[in-house]
């Protein structure tokens, strides 16, 4: 074997009616079956298993409210969030597309120093000028992202921003 196959055991009782000593009248027959396959042990796992955590449910930042963040990117300005436990495969949605959106928000997912997504008016309707993110994480280890919440250049802006993990469906 060199991957994983499904294999079919078929039991029964054989009669043989050449022997006149093996003579079949309707009774039953027992025994064990042992499968194995003597390769089988020298094949190893390509790579270690990871264990990633149970994805949360989703989870809702602190509400904020900020001015003066040039597009959530004046650092001393913006309200942060922390993004927990984001493992390589998940997906990440991040937005307040609702009646808690205050002014024209932005927001900046980062990993560290690294900026990974950014929006500006990502919602519809009667929220156009709210935000919302959809980011599918590739990073190598799980890793806690940091979402900063602002607002379109020099304008006021607040609210709660909602995080929901799924396992994304693209690799």
């Amino acid at each position: 074997f060199t991957s994983c196959q499904l294999v079919t055991l078929q039991q029964g009782c054989a009669v043989t009616t050449s022997n006149p000593y093996n003579s079949y009248h309707g009774e039953y027959c027992t025994g064990i079956t042992t499968v194995s396959n003597a390769s089988m042990s020298s094949i190893q796992p390509t790579s270690i298993p990871t264990v990633y955590p149970v994805l949360p449910s989703t989870v809702t930042c602190d509400e904020y409210t900020a001015s003066y963040t040039n597009f959530a990117g004046i650092a001393s300005n913006v309200m942060n969030c922390t993004v927990s436990n984001v493992c390589p495969g998940y997906q990440i949605t991040i937005g307040n597309c609702g009646a808690g959106c205050i002014g024209d928000q932005a927001i900046s997912l980062y990993n560290g120093d690294e900026l990974l997504d950014f929006n500006d008016d990502g919602c519809e309707g009667q929220y156009l000028l709210c935000s919302k993110l959809n980011y599918v994480y590739s990073g190598s280890s799980c890793s806690d992202l940091t979402l900063w919440q602002g607002c379109w250049q020099y304008s006021s802006c607040g609210g709660i921003m909602t995080i929901e993990y799924s396992l994304s469906t693209h690799s």
